[in-house]
């Protein structure tokens, strides 16, 4: 039987979220391991947010604003979880 359109979108969220997880707990391991996965974690995220930026204005008007505002929010806020302190 064939997944609801509810069921489906569940499901995805739930994939969405454990990948959010697992790229949020990748950094933070390999931070941990030396300073140098430091400051290329912090580099990854900034070349995300300038890609996420490019996007956009390439895209203009033919993508949804709400799309490409979300994913600057969203790499900010892997930012954020990534580097903030466990303690």
């Amino acid at each position: 039987m064939p997944l609801s359109v509810e069921d489906q979108f569940n499901h995805m969220a739930g994939e969405v979220l454990s990948v959010q997880l697992l790229i949020v707990r990748i950094c933070r391991n390999l931070a941990k391991i030396d300073s140098a996965h430091l400051a290329a974690i912090s580099a990854a995220f900034d070349d995300a947010a300038s890609d996420a930026e490019s996007f956009a204005i390439q895209l203009g008007k033919t993508a949804a604003p709400e799309h490409t505002i979300k994913a600057g929010r969203i790499i900010e806020q892997f930012r954020t979880a990534a580097f903030r302190d466990e303690n």
